[in-house]
Parts: C-alpha cells; sequence; structure tokens
C-alpha cells in the first residue's frame, strides 16, 4: 500500500483478474485444443503422402513463426501500454471524484476530462492494436493455403505424376486446410492474445510473492500504555525511493 498508487491497486483487483482469465489462461487452454486437432489431421496427411505433409508442415511453421517474430514485441508493449493507462484512469477517476467541490469551485472540469481522456484513449488505441493482431492471421493463412495448393501441385508435376493421381491428392490437401485454416487462425491469436495478457500474469505473480513475505506480527497492547503524553524523537519519513517528506520531528 505503501509503494503503489490506491488506483494501481485498484486496477490489480478488479481488472487485472478477468484480463488474466480471458486474455491468458482461456486462450491457452483453447490452443491446446487446437494443436491436438492439428496433430491429428497432419498423422493422417502424412500417412497419406509424408514428402507433400512435410513440405506444407515446412510453410506453414516457417510463415507462423515469422507471423510470431514480426508482432511480438509490438503485443507485448500494446499489452504494457494498456496497463499502464488503465491504471491512469482510474487515479484521475478517484481524484475527480474526492475533489469534486474544489473543481467546481477553481472551474477545472476541463483539466480533469483531458487527464482521464489521455489515458483513455491511449488504453483504447494499445486494445484496438491487439484486437487487429489478433485477426491479422486470418488472411495471412488464407493467402498462405493458396500458395502452398500451388507449391503442392507444381511439385507434384515437377516428379512426373500423372493428373488422375495429383487430383486427389489436391483434393485431401484442400480439405485437410479447409479445416486446419480456422483452427491455426485460433492458434496464432491465442498467441497474440496471452502476449498481451504478459504483463497482467506478471503483475498478478509480483504481487502474489509479495503477499507471501508480509509478516503479520500480534501486537503487544501494553506498549501503547501511556499516562500523560505520546512524544516523538527524531522521527522521519518517506515513501520508498523518494524524498523524505519530514525529518528529525520531535
Amino acid at each position: 500500500f505503501i509503494d503503489n498508487n490506491s488506483s494501481v491497486i485498484i486496477r490489480n483487483i478488479k481488472d487485472e483478474p478477468d484480463l488474466m482469465v480471458n486474455q491468458v489462461i482461456k486462450p491457452f487452454t483453447l490452443m491446446l485444443i487446437d494443436i491436438s486437432l492439428i496433430i491429428g489431421v497432419i498423422i493422417v496427411l502424412f500417412l497419406f503422402d509424408p514428402l507433400l505433409t512435410l513440405l506444407a508442415i515446412f510453410l506453414f511453421m516457417t510463415s507462423g513463426i515469422l507471423f510470431i517474430y514480426l508482432t511480438n514485441k509490438k503485443i507485448k508493449n500494446f499489452g504494457y501500454i494498456r496497463q499502464v493507462n488503465d491504471g491512469l484512469r482510474i487515479k484521475n477517476i478517484h481524484q475527480a471524484f474526492s475533489n469534486i467541490i474544489e473543481i467546481m469551485i477553481l472551474n477545472a472540469k476541463r483539466i480533469m476530462l483531458k487527464q482521464y481522456v489521455n489515458p483513455n484513449k491511449k488504453s483504447s488505441q494499445s486494445t484496438r492494436a491487439a484486437v487487429i493482431l489478433q485477426e491479422l492471421p486470418r488472411v495471412w493463412l488464407e493467402m498462405l493455403a493458396v500458395i502452398g495448393l500451388f507449391i503442392i501441385t507444381y511439385v507434384m508435376l515437377e516428379f512426373d505424376r500423372e493428373v488422375e493421381e495429383i487430383i486427389p491428392v489436391i483434393g485431401l490437401f484442400a480439405l485437410a486446410a479447409f479445416k486446419i485454416l480456422p483452427t491455426s487462425n485460433r492458434i496464432l491469436a491465442s498467441i497474440t492474445s496471452i502476449k498481451f495478457g504478459l504483463p497482467t500474469v506478471n503483475v498478478i505473480v509480483k504481487n502474489l510473492k509479495k503477499s507471501k513475505k508480509i509478516v503479520y506480527n500480534k501486537v503487544n497492547s501494553n506498549l501503547f500504555n501511556f499516562k500523560n503524553k505520546i512524544e516523538f524523537k527524531n522521527v522521519s519519513f518517506k515513501y520508498k525511493n523518494k524524498i523524505k517528506i519530514f525529518k528529525n520531528l520531535n
């Protein structure tokens, strides 16, 4: 309570647990289910044509890793921006309602409104950017599927396969792509969501570690018995890593 503003504590209690469930735990669970489905489809394709299956796996894996690499830092940064500005929003709302009389007397409504709008705008923009990145894999994968089918057809023609043999293979891979594409899209969207929620996980884990270090000692009431006066001698106070508010108070 001393190290953090009350707005940060409210955010950590109110918003962060919900975000951890929706942005991390739920996507991670769905991702495991989708991965198991893709593994099953790959096994069927591998039994049918190992060479073409390995080629398709290489193409999709390379593209997926490239997409994750290009968006990794950005999505983490968006999550951090959202977290910081959500704390500022709560702080400004709390200050506005706590000091509403002074704000009305000093005609500072525009100043307080601006202090709320700016972090609210940044938080919304970062969330919007994260949602856009979650939708990008769908277009990416659809384009990749078309290119992949073209490459598979080209490879089969280069190996002098008959047309009667090519058509069933293309049909099978097209059917597999029809099932794998939405599943792969959900996996990449889940990865994006998890990375966006990593700052939330870090905050919750940090707070849980701090809570374990807190020791509640039973206070001996006899220490506070007094008859005539309470005396302060050379008392100083400061917040963590801050300038002393008062020093050597007597």
